[in-house]
């Protein structure tokens, strides 16, 4: 009997969404190490509601920083977690759904590095 040289990921994930899904991981590990660099360095309060109409209201201390690496994360996991449980679907549509989530992490770590932009 041959011995398999794959790994338990590579037998779980298709191979056209390898890159996508380690992309996410990649963005979400980048986000906590930003929002862990920039927490030292902002101020006590920092805007991170915008759409609220006064502007006191859009402040929250800065330990509010590390909702969006965890949104970055969290997202990142359940995308991967449904990516591998539908793998017996469309591959055009696993395909669809992995660049999304690459996208909603990118999203999420421009907001991050904007509001760190914004207050240095």
């Amino acid at each position: 009997m041959p011995i398999s040289k794959t790994s338990r990921f590579q037998q779980l994930v298709a191979s056209e969404i390898r890159f996508p899904l380690a992309t996410i991981q990649v963005i979400s590990v980048l986000s906590i190490i930003i929002a862990t660099l920039g927490y030292f360095i902002l101020p006590p309060q920092i805007p991170l509601f915008y759409s609220l109409a006064q502007p006191t209201q859009q402040l929250v201390p800065k330990p509010f920083i590390g909702i969006l690496p965890g949104i970055a994360v969290l997202f990142g996991t359940l995308n991967s977690i449904l990516c591998i449980e539908m793998r017996r679907y469309d591959q055009l549509l696993l395909k669809l759904f992995a660049w999304f989530a690459v996208v909603i992490s990118l999203v999420v770590l421009f907001s991050l590095l904007r509001i760190i932009y914004i207050l240095l």
